[in-house]
């Protein structure tokens, strides 16, 4: 098993990942915990789920995201599609982690170590409006505002929606910008790019899925 320790400022993220074999966790994933208050237990879906609406959108056709893919391949994929407009930018969304195994599996506790315990997705109201939703308790609340906009791409030059954090945010959210290009009017691909040593060549990949309720 090899380790990744990256610091940064007053935090420090820790990656675990096998050099050979992946094998999966010994603990149950945050999917099959049941959250007090709520009547039926969140499933685990299975290894290699993606929604269906990632998996044939109707935006990009013949654009599918796999779960587990190398973030060069996301990388790439992320250059085909086009950025979002109008309502593709509005309503709830589930946050989706794909890539490799080691990204999988360390993000949500990252991202916990970072503030956002619980974390759920974001909630998106269009141009210059947006939040973090987190779990308290039964209750998704919002939390940790951003700035929603449009610009051009920092990976490849094209258009593309972004998601910033104002310097009022704690650290160290004001060096992290996120982009989004739409695979279909249901599903955003996102790309966290973080403006710090180490990390400024670096893009990790999510997915959004629209959870309105």
């Amino acid at each position: 098993m090899g380790r990744l320790t990256i610091v940064w400022g007053r935090a420090r993220l820790s990656f675990a990942f096998h050099a050979g074999a992946v094998h999966p966790p010994l603990k149950p994933s945050l999917e099959s915990v049941v959250r007090p208050g709520r009547a039926q237990p969140r499933r685990a879906r299975p290894e290699n789920a993606i929604p269906e609406s990632a998996r044939h959108g109707s935006a990009q056709p013949g654009i599918a995201i796999p779960e587990s893919e190398s973030i060069r391949f996301y990388r790439d994929t992320f250059s085909r599609l086009s950025a979002p407009t109008g309502s593709a930018l509005r309503g709830r969304f589930r946050a989706e982690f794909v890539g490799p195994f080691w990204l999988r599996y360390t993000a949500r506790p990252s991202i916990a170590a970072l503030g956002l315990r619980n974390w759920f997705g974001k909630g998106l109201s269009g141009p210059g409006d947006a939040h973090n939703l987190v779990w308290r308790g039964a209750t998704l609340v919002p939390s940790l505002p951003m700035t929603l906009g449009h610009r051009a791409s920092r990976l490849d030059g094209g258009p593309c929606a972004f998601l910033s954090y104002g310097e009022q945010s704690p650290f160290p959210f004001p060096r992290v910008v996120d982009e989004l290009r739409a695979v279909n009017d249901d599903c955003l691909l996102g790309m966290t790019l973080a403006d710090a040593p180490l990390l400024r060549r670096l893009a990790f990949p999510f997915l959004l899925v629209r959870s309105d309720p």
